[in-house]
């Protein structure tokens, strides 16, 4: 079911407004249907039985492509004028989402805003979420709802053969005019906007590889120690301990993180044999990259706030980063 698409045979010319009297075709429903913010629950298709361990890979998978093909229309057509803070988003507080036209030029920092809710709503729609009550959800979205707007954003990047962190307007998140500003070095930019992207094209990471590593980086927020035990003909147990997590949340969270990343090393299994376990620890190698990427971004945000005497950011901005 994640695999669903239609295509539409009248080439998307329907009118897809109230008013139109033509019936619509699926594809333009479907199409439309996503364009609104309406989607599939994953959790309720993942309540169907999975008879073996390659459907159970094939469905996570699915899920992930899913849950961002999702988040991807919605950045790219929808935007909200509000200025809601983590917590508020957590609970699903109704914000006014309006579509993007012609009328609005939407800025670096309306990108920035809205990449980041859209990152936040991926999140928070993984099946296991719905589990977790609010404080839990909060330590991990504080935690790590940065570096998945850094990862998504490098995907993109990447994508559109561009070197170095773009907006999906074509702005530069850093541009060279902050060297001036903030007195510092060119290369420290350098390493903020290009790093990541460098490390996903050396690697030459799929879609599939990406959306594993993110979530199994997302299940071990930065207040765990994180080990990986190979043992039993290659078979990848993980070994956590989690400090701020509740006991309720841990028993979900490690269950959900031991099958994301049973299904990364499937997933390589299947695409590099002989050299699966090399792939396995060159794609975790990215959680390194992520992290100092983001130790430069909060170097820098402080860098800026003392040179500009502002403190006025998106209070989503200021909640995870």
């Amino acid at each position: 079911m994640f695999n669903m698409s239609a295509t539409c045979i009248w080439k998307q010319l329907w009118d897809l407004t109230e008013h139109s009297k033509v019936p619509h075709c699926k594809s333009c429903r479907f199409n439309k249907c996503l364009e609104t913010g309406m989607f599939i629950k994953p959790s309720a298709l993942l309540k169907m039985s999975c008879r073996t361990e390659d459907t159970t890979m094939e469905t996570i998978i699915g899920q992930l492509l899913y849950l961002d093909s999702r988040r991807s229309t919605i950045l790219m057509n929808k935007f909200s004028f509000e200025n809601p803070g983590l917590e508020e988003i957590v609970k699903r507080k109704k914000l006014n989402i309006v579509t993007q036209d012609s009328t609005f030029q939407m800025s670096a920092e309306d990108w920035r805003f809205f990449g980041m809710f859209t990152t936040v709503e991926f999140l928070l729609n993984l099946d296991f979420m719905e589990e977790l009550d609010l404080n839990d959800k909060m330590i991990l979205l504080k935690s790590f709802s940065a570096k998945a707007t850094l990862l998504f954003s490098a995907l993109r990047t990447m994508k559109e053969k561009s070197d170095r962190l773009m907006t999906p307007g074509g702005q530069e998140i850093v541009p060279d005019v902050l060297a001036v500003l903030f007195n510092v070095s060119m290369g420290f930019l350098f390493q903020i906007r290009s790093r990541l992207i460098n490390k996903l094209i050396q690697l030459n990471v799929t879609n599939e590889e990406f959306f594993l590593v993110t979530v199994i980086l997302f299940c071990d927020p930065g207040t765990s120690i994180f080990y990986f035990l190979y043992v039993f003909e290659m078979k990848t147990v993980l070994l956590t301990a989690v400090t701020s997590l509740s006991e309720q949340a841990l028993p979900t969270i490690t269950s959900r993180r031991t099958s994301y990343t049973s299904a990364l090393f499937k997933y390589c299994q299947l695409t590099h044999q002989q050299t699966a376990h090399n792939r396995f620890t060159e794609l975790l190698s990215l959680c390194h990259v992520v992290n100092k990427n983001i130790e430069d971004i909060q170097s820098l945000t402080i860098i800026a706030k003392f040179h500009l005497k502002t403190t006025e950011c998106k209070q989503l901005y200021e909640d995870i980063i």
